[in-house]
């Protein structure tokens, strides 16, 4: 049966039998522990959507979390198997999270739909394609539900940015205990109030630094010896809409396994989740010394030398996983140039895994793309384009590093770039999203912002006093622009102050479709 409760006080306890369990609705992650005879028989953190897969006979089922309304199945059947459940109405129920900045589809149409149900944890606006601040307006913590078929939008107002007041807050020092390089992207991150930096790029055995004080003192994570956290190279990614930390850990060995890890404290902890190993996903074994990762909506694209894929973050399971000589012959039908063995820095901008962009340098500069998950490629730009992503997939911005430096942008996920000579030319620095289609470029004393309006993109250009250019740049949840660091005297991170008005963080928007 479906049951409604509210946690109060940070939890939430009900005595009813059964042998499943799923969450329907939440406010968030929350922990739900099932117990049989006063012995604890599963206690495991979930959210929206998740279920146990196997019978786990209990009789009390005890939920902690934040306050507010939550619902769940407990019965004897698995949800997925009730054909005569009813809510108002109702024969089934599905569900999902939706993170909303600017304008998201909640909803396509479905005929067999009843009415939707949502709940966000930010005041947002819903209506049809293209709604705006003029919709339905829904607060945060109110559950409304429209009989509907057709497809559902919500919208949350945008920050708005002014780069001309942008300043430099402070510069880091620089983590003490061992020699330390360059820091470039995936191997530094700062919390939304700037105290605690994790940083990797370190010589050594235990590369890792970590500061909670906000770079006054450094020392080894906690976690540092941990030999599961063991590796060959490492790379950090931040989800910024869930406020969690990803590391991706390569292992040493020849089967080019990836072990993924994950912080809900910027860093300070980690917990394990999972294991990608190329032997079984794509039946070869590849040395793998430098892991890539990045956000994809709610799904992680990895990458390791020769092969790739998609993590589901809810489900933890894997999608879209390839290696390079399965493309080799697609890609060659439109750039011939393309070497047999060549790698070709292939990116998932979709969280179907359909949508792939590759390049080039060499012996030709290239960038081309596939709409059909690697079946037929077409050439999108005749340039090699170095290229970054927000955390959508849908927005991508490529610079030319070679001859004159222009940057690229696209917002279909790499099927087509428009190049943007308004600024002049650019530095080969990386460029760093800020979010949705707002790029920020560092130079040295000042900072770009490129956006579009009415389809044609502008820029922005404010002076920042002191502001260096460096190997990479990350944008932390307060909106502030975060700077790598070099090896040379005074090349420390800095944290930069970007002026934005408003809440930069997404809605998340829950979603109960009542389906007949």
């Amino acid at each position: 049966m479906i049951i409604y409760q509210t946690i109060k006080d940070g939890f939430a306890v009900v005595n009813k039998t059964g042998a499943y369990f799923s969450l329907i609705s939440a406010g968030g992650v929350v922990n739900v522990r099932l117990s049989e005879k006063g012995n604890t028989v599963l206690d495991t953190k979930m959210w929206v959507g998740m279920s146990i897969d196997k019978a786990i006979p209990f009789d009390e089922i005890t939920i902690t979390g934040d306050d507010g309304a939550v619902t769940f199945w407990a019965g004897d059947t698995s949800i997925s198997g009730q054909t005569n459940v009813t809510i108002a109405g109702a024969t089934a129920v599905r569900t999902k999270t939706v993170d909303v900045l600017g304008s998201k589809l909640l909803t396509l149409s479905d005929l067999t739909r009843q009415a939707i149900r949502v709940r966000t944890n930010k005041e947002v606006f819903l209506g049809g394609s293209g709604v705006n601040g003029t919709g339905w307006r829904l607060p945060a913590g109110v559950v409304e539900e429209f009989p509907i078929a057709g497809s559902l939008y919500a919208y949350k107002k945008l920050p708005e940015l002014n780069v001309q007041n942008a300043s430099v807050l402070n510069t880091y020092s620089k983590p003490t205990g061992a020699e330390t390089a360059s820091i470039s992207n995936g191997e530094f991150h700062v919390s939304k109030d700037g105290n605690t930096i994790l940083v990797s790029s370190i010589y050594g055995v235990n590369p890792f630094r970590i500061s909670t004080d906000g770079g006054a003192t450094w020392a080894e994570p906690a976690w540092a010896n941990d030999i599961a956290m063991q590796g060959a190279g490492y790379y950090l990614v931040h989800h910024g809409a869930r406020s969690r930390l990803f590391m991706l850990v390569a292992s040493s060995g020849s089967t080019g396994s990836t072990k993924f890890f994950v912080s809900d404290d910027d860093g300070i902890s980690f917990r394990y989740l999972i294991t990608a190993s190329a032997l079984e996903l794509v039946g070869i074994g590849y040395l793998n010394f430098s892991p890539y990762g990045r956000i994809v909506r709610n799904k992680l694209f990895f990458s390791a030398v020769k092969w790739w894929g998609l993590l589901d973050l809810e489900s933890l399971t894997f999608s879209g996983v390839a290696k390079s000589s399965d493309y080799i012959n697609a890609i060659q039908e439109v750039v011939p140039e393309l070497g047999n063995s060549q790698t070709y820095n292939p990116q998932i901008t979709s969280e179907d895994g359909r949508r792939i962009i590759g390049s080039i340098s060499s012996p030709v500069r290239r960038t081309f793309a596939s709409n059909d998950g690697g079946i037929t490629w077409s050439v999108v730009e005749n340039e090699y384009l170095s290229l970054k992503f927000d955390q959508t997939g849908d927005n991508v911005c490529g610079l030319s590093i070679y001859g004159s430096v222009y940057p690229y942008f696209s917002n279909d996920g790499g099927l087509s770039f428009v190049r943007y000579t308004g600024a002049g030319t650019v530095s080969n620095k990386p460029i760093v999203n800020f979010y949705n289609d707002i790029w920020i470029k560092p130079t040295y004393g000042s900072v770009f912002a490129f956006y579009i309006v009415n389809g044609e993109y502008r820029h922005d250009q404010g002076n920042v006093e002191g502001l260096r250019e460096k190997e990479g740049y990350i944008i932390n949840e307060a909106g502030h622009l975060i700077t790598g660091q070099s090896s040379a005297a005074g090349e420390e991170m800095q944290r930069v102050e970007l002026s934005v008005d408003g809440d930069l963080s997404p809605a998340l928007v829950e979603i109960m479709e009542l389906l007949s």
